[in-house]
This record gives structure tokens, sequence and C-alpha cells, in this order.
């Protein structure tokens, strides 16, 4: 019983350089998706808070005195926040086609639902000026 160890004891089989190669091919792709995602949502983050500051510029505006109102001024930002939108939603076109099916996430779900409608109101309403 204790002569025949090595008949008992599976032998380690080495990887091939095939199975190498395939395995760092896959994990290269893995790295170059993960990084282009990053890039992806560094850019959407951006475009979000770019739109977010222009509504809180356009909120204070509106809080204010009517007649002191640069209507140049405002027209510019109004400007701005519909070339912002747009970039935004550019940018979210694959999450704002996924949105009509993530009404179940929880607390968010019908915000999420709701955000391509909202964003076409918003890019409406900034046309409109």
């Amino acid at each position: 019983m204790g002569t025949d160890t090595q008949s008992d004891v599976k032998k380690k089989r080495a990887w091939s350089v095939g199975e190498l190669l395939i395995i760092g091919v896959c994990l290269a792709i893995l790295v170059a998706i993960a990084a282009w995602a990053v890039v992806w949502l560094r850019q959407l983050w951006v475009a979000a808070k770019a739109v977010q500051a222009d509504v809180a510029q356009l909120e204070t505006i509106a809080g204010g005195e009517l007649a002191q109102i640069d209507v140049e001024g405002t027209a510019d930002l109004i400007r701005t926040t519909r070339a912002d939108l747009d970039r935004l939603a550019a940018i979210g076109q694959p999450l704002l086609e996924l949105a009509p099916y993530l009404g179940w996430v929880p607390v968010y779900g019908s915000d999420i639902r709701a955000a391509p409608a909202l964003l076409q109101v918003g890019t409406a309403l900034a046309a409109a000026g």
C-alpha cells in the first residue's frame, strides 16, 4: 500500500502553449472591455454633472426677481443646457434603451423607467427656449 503512492496521486498536467494563449487573449479582452467601460462611465458622469449644473443655474435664475434676469445670458444658458442634454442622451443611449426594463429596481425603478421620456421632455423644453 505505501510503496505504490504515485499511482494513487494524480499527476498535474502542464498547460499547453495553446491553452495559455487562449487564456491570455481572454484576459486581454476582459481588460479592454473594463477599460472601455470606465471611460464610458466617466463620460456619462461628466455629461450628467454638466446638466445638473445647468439646471441649478436655471433654478437660481427662476427664483430671482424678474426685472433682474439677464435675457441674453439666460438664452445662452438654455442653449448650453440643450447641448449638454443632447450629449447626455448620445452617451447614455445604451442605458436609455434598457431603462424601460429596469422598473423593478427598488426605490429608483420608476425614475429609471421614466428616464428616456424625462430626457426627451428636458430636451424639448430647452429647444423651445
